[in-house]
């Protein structure tokens, strides 16, 4: 995947996108999904219900397939990176 290593949202949210993304499409593709993506594209959605203090967030990869159709590939947790 050719992204950035770091991504930037409109609120200045810092994750390293790349890695953990990369680590889900690979631990997905090795689980059994059938068919070839071209391209992965990454999504970041924070999570602002501050239950705890450790600022969680979600990396949501959505695949597209040859056709243009999209696919949810894989959802991981993590933590933002930010101080906001």
């Amino acid at each position: 995947m050719n992204t950035p290593a770091t991504r930037q949202t409109s609120e200045s949210i810092d994750f390293n996108a790349s890695q953990v993304g990369q680590s889900l499409l690979e631990t997905t593709l090795r689980n059994g999904a059938q068919q070839m993506l071209q391209q992965a594209i990454e999504a970041e959605v924070g999570n602002y219900l501050r239950l705890t203090s450790d600022r969680p967030c979600l990396l949501v990869l959505v695949g597209a397939r040859a056709d243009g159709s999209k696919e949810l590939v894989a959802v991981g947790d993590g933590q933002r990176e930010s101080k906001l």
